[in-house]
């Protein structure tokens, strides 16, 4: 147990002959729960990637056709979504 100096003090402490299979269980569950956050997070980070995509193209298409400019309620939608992008 030289990859953990004080695991083997603690085994010895508890009497216990498995206490570096346990901290490996730990340690495994722990890693396998981070990545599946890392996974909702990159998964999140994507979704938003989308939305504001998605954002960016329909203000696009609100500002390109000029007869919004006589729209005033389309014209102020386009201002409010690009205040929100």
């Amino acid at each position: 147990m030289a990859f953990l100096p004080r695991l083997e003090e603690i085994a010895i402490g508890v009497k216990s002959t498995m206490m570096a299979d346990q901290v490996l269980v730990f340690m495994e569950r722990k890693v396998d729960k981070d990545l599946k956050f890392d996974e909702k997070c990159r998964e999140f980070c994507l979704n938003i990637a989308d939305i504001v995509k998605d954002m960016t193209e329909v203000i696009g298409e609100l500002e390109r056709f000029s007869r919004l400019n006589d729209n005033l309620e389309a014209v102020e939608t386009a201002r409010v979504l690009k205040r929100v992008q």
